[in-house]
């Protein structure tokens, strides 16, 4: 398996340690440097876990393995994992493990022995108590950090370009979205009999927000227009949706385009992302299993129909359109200004400060959907 040069400086990190943590951005091949590190470091009677987050990166992680000549004791989602499967495992691989803090994976982790390497792209979740016990459990010293400069210099990440649409009257909603988040608050009160006014206030408000952005007829038109426009153009278009809801009706208006979701039949799913893989579709609607693990080089163009603040999530689905692929300049991202809404204006603002930090070039759109 040939290395690019950052790739080997990791498996020369990986290879000697008993614990450690090599982060690598989206589309910088972490799979293959711990396959390639598991390859150099195992002997034959070794037994390897390799455990992941989601079914696709099962398989990504099954195939990495293969290609290492690396054969596993088992590649398989967190989820289903218990402390006995772990607790023999002399080599485990853990992807997307900025999962750690979370206690299902804390349980198998901590029950392993054996060598423990982990794998991500977005270390930092921006709780503070959260990311204390993950630098705790890697110790000083055992981090490696690969640059997404290093990634770009040797054209394996394409350069990102963000359009934030800006279709509403600064706080055009807000009378409505707090006058419903009042009635909406005293609802949760019977729920939530412990939190305080100004949280159930503040959980209901964003409640309100999300039905709100999810039901907006201007802002759904520009997501259907814009997916239709780039199509035209030949572009391979990924749109992401909070709701499954949400997104079959992009679908019934979009023609050509098809929805992925977790909940769904595995075969189906696969079938569809292999289309979009393909070229076959050229538009592939998904909820939160694009946040992780889903590898679309040919995705070109990513429209944010809903979105949030988390910098690590906003890192991974830009992610998605940034692979290098035949015909690619760049990976651009849609997303929306939401200058009508106070609390979802704050997070553009915030994915903003994000887009700048990844290095993306950023333009302000007042295009409305015809």
């Amino acid at each position: 398996m040939n290395l690019r040069d950052y790739q080997q400086r990791c498996v020369d990190f990986l290879a000697p340690r008993k614990r450690a943590l090599c982060v690598v951005p989206a589309g910088g091949g972490k799979t293959i440097i711990g396959a390639s590190a598991l390859a150099v470091a195992v002997q034959p009677w070794d037994l390897i876990g390799w455990a992941c987050n989601t079914r696709e990166q099962v398989e990504q992680g099954g195939a990495a393995l293969k290609a290492a000549g690396v054969t596993p004791a088992w590649v398989r989602c967190i989820a289903g994992l218990t402390r006995e499967d772990t607790a023999s495992i002399d080599f485990l691989i853990v992807d997307e493990v900025h999962h750690l803090p979370a206690a299902s994976w804390a349980l198998v982790t901590d029950a392993c022995q054996g060598i423990i390497w982990g794998l991500t792209a977005t270390p930092k979740s921006g709780d503070p108590d959260r990311d204390w016990q993950f630098n705790r459990f890697w110790g000083d010293g055992n981090t490696i950090k690969v640059t997404r400069e290093e990634v770009m210099a040797g054209g394996h990440l394409a350069p990102g370009r963000v359009i934030i649409l800006d279709l509403d009257q600064q706080g055009e909603f807000d009378a409505t979205i707090n006058a419903a988040a009042q009635i909406e608050s005293l609802k949760m009160a019977r729920r939530f009999p412990a939190l305080d006014g100004g949280e159930l206030f503040r959980r209901a408000q964003w409640r309100v927000t999300l039905d709100l952005l999810i039901e907006n007829p201007a802002r759904n038109a520009a997501v259907v227009e814009t997916a239709r426009s780039e199509m035209i153009k030949g572009q391979s278009v990924l749109i992401l949706v909070a709701e499954v809801e949400q997104g079959q009706r992009f679908c019934d208006k979009i023609e050509g385009a098809e929805l992925a979701h977790s909940k769904m039949g595995a075969k189906k799913r696969r079938d569809a992302i292999a289309r979009f893989r393909d070229g076959t579709l050229r538009c592939l609607v998904a909820t939160s299993l694009a946040d992780e693990g889903l590898d679309v080089p040919r995705a070109s163009v990513l429209i944010l129909a809903t979105a949030g603040r988390s910098g690590a999530k906003l890192e991974q689905r830009t992610g998605r359109v940034m692979r290098p692929h035949e015909g690619k300049g760049v990976g651009l991202v849609y997303d929306f200004a939401d200058q009508g809404a106070s609390m979802a204006r704050s997070q553009g603002l915030a994915r903003r400060r994000v887009y700048k930090q990844l290095g993306y070039s950023i333009e302000t759109s007042a295009y409305i959907a015809a």
